[in-house]
């Protein structure tokens, strides 16, 4: 790692930060650009909007006060979500009564900062969350594309389905999955809902439900779509 890029942790990053006391926002933008960052500050949840409307160049983190309404706070969460490519925020400062709880869990930030906190600490506060949203939109990208192969024009060409199936089988194999889960896996990997499969293979839902608990078990998957990454990385 060169000394440029320890000395300028935030490099060629965009951060947005939307804090209502000018001087507070003046430091904290001041530390942040300090580290390399390309640094957007607002006072308003409605100049923070406009700015992220733009898009001229997706924001990699965001600060966002604590004091400002919770309906404004969700409502730049979610507008820093609302796109391909997503950007993490961090709270600062402390909200309003005992808020905290709920605000955690209706605007996720990462991060939750003292508005008085010093510069070392808040730079490596933006860094973490920089970075988490990198992982999130790499996520998204594997998502997309992911969704891209699993469309079903996608799947008709030969080479294609070919593949998928080895890659069923292969999976099948190696996690001694039974006949009827292979058969479910094999809809999943083509994206087809729960009812869709049931209809197919003439069982019920919740049967087909079951069949993909156990075969996400044996494959030791969290979720549907890791089953899907799984097929298609193999």
């Amino acid at each position: 790692m060169s000394e440029d890029t320890l000395a300028r942790p935030l490099q060629d990053a965009r951060v947005l930060v939307v804090v209502i006391d000018a001087a507070a926002s003046v430091r904290m933008a001041a530390a942040i650009a300090g580290a390399g960052a390309e640094v957007v500050v607002c006072r308003t949840g409605t100049a923070a909007h406009d700015a992220i409307a733009l898009r001229e160049r997706p924001f990699d983190a965001a600060l966002l006060d604590a004091g400002l309404r919770a309906a404004v706070r969700i409502g730049l969460a979610g507008a820093l979500h609302h796109c391909r490519r997503p950007c993490l925020h961090a709270l600062v400062g402390t909200p309003p009564g005992d808020e905290v709880p709920r605000v955690t869990l209706r605007t996720g930030p990462l991060e939750l900062l003292p508005g008085d906190g010093d510069a070392a600490a808040l730079v490596a506060a933006v860094v973490r969350v920089a970075a988490a949203t990198r992982q999130l939109r790499a996520q998204c990208e594997r998502t997309l594309r992911l969704r891209t192969e699993a469309r079903p024009e996608t799947l008709a060409q030969p080479e294609v389905r070919d593949r998928v199936d080895a890659h069923v089988q292969a999976l099948a194999r190696a996690s001694g999955l039974s006949g009827r889960e292979c058969s479910v896996l094999r809809y999943i990997a083509q994206g087809y809902r729960y009812q869709d499969i049931a209809r197919a293979l003439c069982i019920s839902k919740s049967t087909v439900k079951m069949h993909t608990i156990n075969l996400r078990r044996k494959l030791g998957a969290s979720s549907r779509f890791e089953v899907q990454r799984r097929i298609f990385a193999a």
